[in-house]
């Protein structure tokens, strides 16, 4: 079975916000290890942080824009997958 762009791109939106909230979580246990660690490694962990705060936002804002056109289309299953992504996020 082949699914409509839209219906792909929700579950999308989805697993990459599901893959952002376990990398949020590997990210607080590495920082919890990096502070016994040298200034280099430390460096190495924020910098990480930084892009993870980056995608964050994009996914937030992919989010939003998903949400906007479900909602003008009135699709249920739509809107919960938007939402479920924007709640992860």
């Amino acid at each position: 079975m082949v699914m409509p762009n839209r219906q792909m791109e929700r579950k999308n939106l989805v697993l990459a916000a599901k893959v952002l909230v376990l990398s949020r979580l590997l990210m607080k246990s590495v920082l919890e290890s990096a502070s016994r660690r040298s200034a280099d490694e430390k460096a190495s962990v924020e910098d990480v942080k930084r892009k993870l705060d980056s995608l964050r936002r994009r996914l937030s804002g992919a989010s939003k824009r998903t949400l906007e056109k479900t909602v003008a289309d009135s699709q249920r299953t739509g809107l919960i997958q938007a939402l479920s992504a924007y709640s992860l996020a």
